[in-house]
């Protein structure tokens, strides 16, 4: 079994002396999945390899500035960094006031995890009770379950259900959606489209 390799692009590179391509990689067997393909993207010249970057933007193949691009990267990475450091804090934190001790004791309350999960099926941590009874047995609830299957806005949604809000995952939702609503630059395209995308 091998791979079905379609080159759909093979035009000059912007100085001319090398060669950009795209090329379409698929199973070569009649039960290929979409999942299985890929596209291989190439500037095949050593100058221009050097300058540009081929990516996807807006359902397009463009050429950009490599610096441009290392640039956003750079600023994505950085977001994230941010958003993981106030997610790592906040639990950090609920964990120093004794808020995730009191989650704990509030799941382990309940006489069995079907009576759990009755109680907080509106809250979205789990698709069903056989999901919901593996991610929270009953009454063997940790913290570290809690951190692993509770995302912060369940767990806002659950204190607010205990009648315990609180002030620190306010604060959290406040520097987090100052994070992300921050912007990355987008490099700009040179030149025109490499390839119009179907997807």
């Amino acid at each position: 079994m091998g791979t079905d390799r379609n080159e759909v692009v093979n035009i000059a590179c912007p100085c001319g002396q090398g060669r950009i391509t795209v090329t379409n990689c698929s199973p070569d067997h009649p039960y290929a999945r979409d999942s299985q393909s890929c596209r291989e993207n190439s500037i095949k010249c050593s100058d221009c390899e050097a300058k540009y970057r081929i990516v996807e933007q807006e359902k397009k193949l463009v050429l950009v500035n490599r610096e441009d691009c290392e640039r956003t990267e750079a600023a994505q990475k950085q977001k994230q960094q941010e958003m993981d450091s106030l997610e790592k804090g906040l639990w950090e934190n609920l964990e120093k006031t004794g808020v995730l001790d009191s989650v704990v004791g509030y799941l382990n309350s309940f006489r069995t995890a079907a009576a759990a999960y009755r109680r907080l099926s509106d809250l979205y941590i789990c698709r069903d009770i056989d999901d919901f009874r593996k991610k929270f047995p009953k009454q063997n609830c940790t913290k570290e379950r809690l951190r692993q299957y509770i995302y912060p806005q369940a767990l806002e949604k659950l204190l607010a259900r205990m009648q315990m809000p609180s002030k620190i995952l306010e604060q959290y939702f406040k520097d987090d959606s100052l994070v992300r609503s921050r912007t990355i630059p987008i490099p700009k395209p040179i030149g025109d489209p490499i390839l119009i995308l179907n997807r």
